[in-house]
């Protein structure tokens, strides 16, 4: 893509501050992702336990409405849905607030998208999308996952994140690689490397998961 990343060796500290550095722009469209990715995750697991149509249907289909309300926080409603065909899965979740007129108004919407492509990968691709004032879509970030299973439960995953340029054209912003292998049966050992578009880092981090 014609795009140059200069590797800076680092610790996850360094690598905040470097990513505080980086232009306005693209400083939140990082975070935004962020708690957008961890919201989704979360409020998908709830939904799943409180849907309408159970998703242990025949046809694989469930949406769920939850509503939050807690003090000093905006009251929002989210939808969810989930339908899997063949080896093909569509979650999406819509996400409303309140209103100054007392109405749930549209916020935001994300579509995930998982393909099984063969026994041992799996593609997943994420869409964010913002709300305007008139409820109109507008694209604000794409996550490309790609997940390889290895024989011994390793895996290696590489995940690209792009935003919408003012022409609406996607730009590669974040490239994570991430490394796991088996140590024991209840361990194992991650290695992940970021690498930033401007400013470019790249880090390595080490868990152990049991």
């Amino acid at each position: 893509m014609g795009e140059v990343y200069r590797s800076v060796a680092c610790n996850y500290s360094q690598s905040s501050d470097r990513r505080r550095q980086m232009p306005r722009i693209w400083r939140l469209s990082y975070l935004t992702l962020l708690v957008i990715s961890v919201y989704f995750c979360f409020t998908l697991r709830i939904g799943a336990q409180t849907s309408d149509s159970q998703p242990n249907d025949a046809d694989k289909t469930w949406t769920a409405t939850t509503e939050s309300q807690s003090d000093n926080v905006n009251p929002t409603r989210t939808t969810e849905s989930h339908s899997q065909h063949g080896n093909r899965t569509l979650d999406t979740q819509t996400v409303q607030r309140l209103g100054t007129d007392g109405h749930f108004e549209p916020y935001q919407d994300i579509e995930k998208e998982t393909v099984k492509v063969d026994s041992t990968t799996v593609r997943t691709i994420t869409r964010a999308f913002a709300r305007d004032s008139g409820g109109g879509k507008t694209l604000v970030q794409v996550t490309d996952e790609e997940k390889h299973t290895l024989p011994g439960g390793g895996s290696n995953l590489v995940r690209s994140v792009s935003n919408p340029d003012s022409s609406g054209n996607l730009q590669l912003v974040q490239r994570q690689v991430a490394q796991t292998k088996k140590i024991s049966k209840s361990v194992e050992e991650t290695n992940t490397t970021f690498m930033f578009r401007l400013r470019a880092n790249s880090c390595s981090t080490r868990s152990r998961l049991s």
